[in-house]
């Protein structure tokens, strides 16, 4: 009898060191995971207060804004969109990428539409820059007003205060590779997008 209680006894006692085992094992699985998912909250959350997006102004033309909700600069900042639309009487396809360097903390970026110029000849070899004051060149080489029709597409590429780079659109993405789609020319914009400041109410450093 007493051996058969001693196998008993080892038995449960095997039993309960297995279970706890396994629970240990879930434990630092749930720990590890939560570790992950705050890691990866902490990587976001100066890029997830940064916003984007297109709307109709008073003129009924489209102006894009940029908002950096943080409090702190986010750097080499470009807002890229696509637009379908005319050059006269010449339907054109466009792509911009525009320059817009740093952006200062709790502040605003707005384009117009007003400002988009588009060729009907291509991509000229020599456009190298896509912001420009200066539109003589332009002019004389294919490219006229663009009356837009749909944009977009619409997406802010930056470095965050931790030098990582995001794509900012309809979500959130790592990185900011953007090829020129195929069947579109590089648009030009006309000045410089106008840079605001924002109610300080309405940033944070903390992650909505």
């Amino acid at each position: 009898m007493g051996t058969i209680a001693g196998a008993v006894a080892a038995i449960g006692t095997l039993m309960f060191t297995g279970v706890a085992t396994y629970f240990s094992a879930e434990v630092a699985r749930d720990q590890l995971q939560q570790s992950r998912e705050a890691a990866e909250r902490a990587k976001k959350s100066q890029a997830r207060l940064i916003s984007v997006w297109a709307e109709n102004d008073t003129n009924d033309d489209i102006a894009i804004h940029v908002l950096n909700r943080s409090r702190d600069a986010i750097s080499d900042t470009e807002v890229r969109f696509l637009v379908k639309g005319r050059v006269g009487k010449e339907a054109v396809r466009t792509a911009f990428d525009i320059s817009a360097q740093t952006m200062s903390p709790c502040s605003q970026l707005t384009l117009t539409s007003r400002a988009l110029w588009a060729s009907t000849r291509g991509h000229p070899a020599k456009v190298q820059q896509y912001v420009t004051n200066d539109m003589s060149w332009y002019k004389s080489h294919g490219y006229g007003r663009l009356a837009y029709e749909n944009i977009a597409d619409v997406a802010a590429v930056f470095y965050d205060r931790d030098g990582l780079l995001w794509t900012r659109g309809e979500g959130l993405t790592d990185g900011g590779t953007w090829d020129l789609p195929g069947g579109y020319a590089q648009g030009i914009y006309e000045g410089q997008p106008k840079r605001s400041s924002l109610p300080s109410e309405e940033c944070t450093d903390e992650t909505p």
